[in-house]
């Protein structure tokens, strides 16, 4: 393939992001998770996060950008980590 069959976009749009203020109170109470069930649920994220992290660095993590990068080995190279930073039971 010598040429593009097709030309690229002009312009790509984008969906607005909206009012991103209305997000300001990342806590418990700001969440309205207080007076709830919601908060039990996340026992044993930190500790099992922890261990997680440890394993993570200590192994998995030493060649995990070639390995995820490759599509073969990806889905064993992949880490129950990124869980836990997406709903908070690990920060970095």
């Amino acid at each position: 393939m010598d040429a593009p069959v097709i030309a690229p976009p002009q312009h790509v749009r984008c969906r607005p992001l909206g009012d991103l203020s209305v997000v300001n109170d990342a806590t418990a109470a700001g969440l309205n998770l207080i007076g709830t069930d919601k908060l039990a649920h996340q026992r044993g994220w930190y500790s099992a996060g922890q261990a997680e992290c440890h394993i993570f660095l200590q192994q998995c993590g030493q060649h995990y950008r070639f390995d995820m990068s490759c599509s073969v080995i990806a889905p064993q190279s992949c880490s129950p980590i990124s869980a836990r930073l997406a709903w908070g039971g690990l920060s970095v």
